[in-house]
């Protein structure tokens, strides 16, 4: 059965007109005619998106993505310089912030090398960056849950010229929310 009216509306939604089937309305109960057929327009109740909707995450999520910044690793090392430990405390407070708006949010941790030694030997060294890195998040509040950690060894160099400089870039643990 049909309702002709509804006694409240719902909040934040958006009415989507819908063609109408043709139907046939039955007499009501002590009426003494049918009522004559007419086409009526329905409308269709879509929610709007939430504030944790894809849609809304993802200006959010590029905010967050530029401000992180990398951890720099010493050559052949995966310990973590004072640089490291700082750039990380820095990082985990701006992923505090947005995990608390956003809980199904993920952040992966790369793993990054520079382009000497063997890809065997550079994947495990990212591979124990990025452990390394995602460890000392957890330390600083964000829930193991919410980490990820992939290795890229020397596959995807941030630098291309072949000089110390460049490759200090490239031994790095990098960090993306998505």
């Amino acid at each position: 059965m049909l309702s002709a009216c509804r006694s409240h509306r719902e909040p934040a939604l958006l009415h989507t007109p819908v063609p109408a089937a043709p139907e046939t309305r039955e007499p009501a109960s002590g009426s003494a005619a049918p009522r004559p057929h007419t086409e009526v327009a329905r409308t269709e109740t879509v929610p709007l998106p939430g504030p944790t909707t894809v849609i809304d995450r993802v200006p959010i999520i590029e905010e967050v993505n530029a401000k992180l910044a990398d951890v720099l690793f010493d050559y052949d090392r995966f310990d973590l310089t004072d640089g490291a430990q700082s750039a990380l405390r820095a990082d985990a407070k701006l992923l505090a912030v947005m995990l608390s708006d956003f809980p199904q949010a993920k952040v992966i941790v790369e793993g990054h090398c520079d382009e000497r030694g063997s890809a065997e030997y550079n994947l495990a060294l990212g591979d124990r960056r990025a452990s390394r890195a995602s460890q000392a998040l957890q330390e600083l509040g964000i829930p193991a849950a919410a980490l990820q950690t992939i290795s890229y060894g020397k596959e995807k160099p941030q630098c291309m010229e072949p000089n110390e400089q460049c490759w200090r870039r490239n031994r790095r643990a990098h960090f993306l929310v998505e």
